[in-house]
């Protein structure tokens, strides 16, 4: 729309993708207007940065005409990478990075960024982040990747119609279901989504033609293009299109469950250290190109490269208490609590155990009984019997909770309501 009236639109608003477009001017067709575009026109909101200047300065407080600016800014910064790299929410994905998971998919590291109101100033939170992507190519070398074949492979001997089984052709097309790829013909390049494959290979499929007579499709390209198929024997898609003709479009998320190795490459890749994690914070921002927008010119936003420096300190630990007025200063996070007594132990006033362990033997019993009693003494809580009933129970459904129903009584001092038990798993 914007493109196509330039004389109305001399400033470029930033569109959400759903209904606003953020303008930073009047347009000069006032508060209403139909445009003759394929996604049809909406009416533009102008926003009053002079709210935002207060709200930042302590002067007022967060209301509607302040969420209005801050998503008009967070449009602003997304129109850019929007028209170039693949989006989800406010993350864009950029393939500088990438970690290859097998069976063609990809890891890509992408960036997250959101528009910030802090004392005095706006920034923008910018944030790495992965997804997983298809593998981009020709559609024979990502489907005999993903069929655990080398994808420089001979495709006769994997992808035929006659090789491959009902089963795996399933679970094929369940990994390429919906996948775009781009296909040439005619010297005409089109961007299709597949939706089946065929069972049969382009030199077994055929199809009437206009004289009532039949051909192949292998035969039927190369009537049209002056060459024969590769390999005419491939699976087809539905539309008739040999599988060699189609290329998979890159950028393309991959949406379906990872399995367990994919999952620790997806772990793998997303863990950076602090300073490692800047480092591809500024590589990411020079794809952003928040200079070069020229949505956020004409807002008249203008944003500094580099990253808020703040001083920071590190607190001392807490001195810890234990019993007989005994500190502890913890180094590192850590301390030692061997001859320590806790400063106010409560008084056990009986006890059971609940042993949830198959594994657990009735031999293990007096040990297990001694090492509680012996620890409780050393840590000063009173009361621990000595010769504590002990339960083995079936720790599925609801049996944890009825497992104190059928305690036995019998300790130092009654159970009455306060019956205490320890559950080992």
């Amino acid at each position: 729309m914007q493109e196509q009236n330039p004389n109305i639109f001399t400033k470029r608003g930033s569109y959400d993708g759903r209904k606003n477009l953020y303008s930073p001017i009047k347009y000069s067709f006032g508060n209403e207007r139909e445009f003759e575009v394929n996604d049809g026109g909406r009416n533009p909101r102008r926003v009053r940065v002079q709210s935002t200047a207060r709200y930042i300065d302590g002067k007022t407080s967060h209301d509607g005409q302040i969420l209005t600016t801050l998503s008009a800014c967070n449009v602003a910064i997304r129109m850019q990478p929007m028209q170039y790299h693949p989006f989800n929410a406010r993350s864009f994905f950029i393939r500088t990075e990438t970690k290859d998971m097998g069976r063609s998919v990809e890891l890509w590291r992408g960036f997250f960024q959101s528009v910030r109101p802090v004392i005095g100033k706006m920034i923008i939170n910018v944030d790495i982040g992965s997804a997983a992507f298809y593998k981009s190519g020709p559609l024979i070398k990502v489907c005999l990747e993903y069929l655990g074949n080398n994808p420089e492979a001979d495709p006769t001997q994997f992808l035929s119609g006659s090789r491959l089984d009902a089963q795996t052709r399933r679970d094929l097309l369940k990994f390429i279901r919906n996948l775009n790829v781009c296909t040439q013909g005619n010297g005409e390049r089109r961007v299709r989504a597949i939706k089946d494959i065929s069972e049969k290979g382009a030199d077994t499929l055929t199809f009437l033609v206009d004289n009532g007579g039949t051909i192949s499709l292998s035969g039927w390209f190369r009537k049209e293009t002056g060459r024969p198929l590769r390999f005419p024997t491939l699976l087809s898609k539905t539309a008739w299109v040999p599988m060699e003709c189609c290329d998979v479009v890159p950028g393309q998320f991959y949406r379906k469950t990872l399995s367990p190795d994919q999952t620790k490459h997806m772990v793998k890749f997303s863990t950076l250290r602090p300073e490692d994690r800047l480092r591809s914070i500024r590589n990411g921002l020079q794809q952003l190109s928040y200079s070069n927008s020229p949505y956020l010119q004409d807002f008249g936003i203008n944003v500094d490269p580099n990253p808020i420096t703040i001083k920071g300190r590190i607190l001392p630990p807490p001195t810890l208490l234990y019993g007989q007025n005994v500190t502890i200063q913890p180094r590192h996070g850590r301390w030692n609590m061997r001859h320590k007594t806790l400063y106010k132990p409560e008084k056990i006033t009986g006890c059971a155990i609940i042993v949830y362990d198959q594994r657990f033997r009735s031999s293990q019993e007096e040990h297990l009984k001694k090492s509680l009693f012996d620890t409780t003494r050393k840590l000063g809580i009173q009361g621990m019997p000595t010769d504590p009933p002990v339960l083995q129970k079936d720790a599925k459904g609801d049996a944890y909770w009825k497992a104190s129903d059928n305690i036995p009584i019998g300790s130092p001092e009654p159970f009455a309501e306060d019956v205490q038990w320890l559950s080992l798993c």
